[in-house]
């Protein structure tokens, strides 16, 4: 082959390089959360990267290797020294088994989340007034504007003060609505707006499956006791609720010594 036709054989592979790079790049800007601009300039949060990894269980040399990267850029990934690329990101995904839209926009992290809820012997959750809302630090800065925080409050009790703290799986923008990762799960409840219109108020419950009706329905049991509230807690529509988010962790923040 001649010189000159090695040359347009190169100019060629790495035209097609690009575009593909430029279809990968329209891909996920149009995939993440409908986001109307992507801004790669922006330092992203990158320690859900650090996470992941670790939850997956592989390693950072492992990872490199399946991206056919070198460690460094994976070490400068995961310390937020390098900003991750759309196509990068999809590959990482891919091996992560996660949505490349966290890879590049991952939830932010709170070190605080305001509680403004209480709840007691009832677990019936109530509003506070203004004046008593507090900012709660979360041990180890693990939870997203996402997280409800709910005071449990019982003078005499041993479970008095201590913080409950509620957090759906998933993104705000599919928040809403009953899914399936609370069954058999303690959970905090919103009724719809048409439930609410009728009387319904924020609980916290222990999901279960109703086995005994034709259609798929829910009973919600008290924490405690593990039965149902009342009748009307019995075969509940799934669509009557606005909310479910499990309870992720308990603690008392005279013990936290983020304080």
């Amino acid at each position: 082959m001649y010189p000159q036709a090695l040359q347009v054989v190169n100019i060629l592979t790495k035209c097609g390089y690009l575009i593909d790079t430029l279809i990968n790049s329209y891909y996920v800007a149009s995939m993440v959360n409908n986001v109307s601009k992507l801004n790669l300039t922006k330092k992203s949060d990158m320690n859900y990267l650090k996470e992941k990894i670790t939850q997956v269980g592989i390693s950072q040399k492992d990872l490199a290797q399946k991206l056919h990267k070198n460690i460094v850029t994976v070490n400068r990934w995961v310390n937020e020294e390098r900003q991750i690329t759309p196509e990068n990101a999809i590959e990482i995904a891919k091996i992560l088994k996660c949505d490349p839209a966290a890879i590049l926009f991952p939830p932010k992290k709170l070190n605080a989340i305001q509680l403004h809820s209480y709840t007691d012997d009832s677990f019936m959750v109530k509003d506070l007034t203004k004046r008593y809302y507090q900012d709660v630090v979360i041990p180890g800065g693990f939870y997203t504007p996402e997280t409800k925080a709910v005071k449990f409050y019982k003078i005499g009790s041993q479970h008095h003060e201590e913080i409950l703290l509620f957090e759906r799986v998933g993104n705000k923008n599919d928040y809403e609505g009953f899914h399936e990762d609370s069954i058999n799960k303690v959970c905090y409840l919103e009724p719809n707006e048409k439930k609410k219109k009728e009387g319904c108020a924020p609980i916290i419950a222990l999901v279960k499956i109703n086995e005994t009706t034709p259609h798929y329905t829910l009973d919600l049991l008290h924490p405690k006791t593990q039965k149902p509230f009342n009748e009307l807690s019995v075969g509940i529509n799934p669509d009557w609720i606005k909310v479910s988010a499990p309870r992720k962790m308990i603690f008392a923040p005279k013990f936290n010594t983020n304080l």
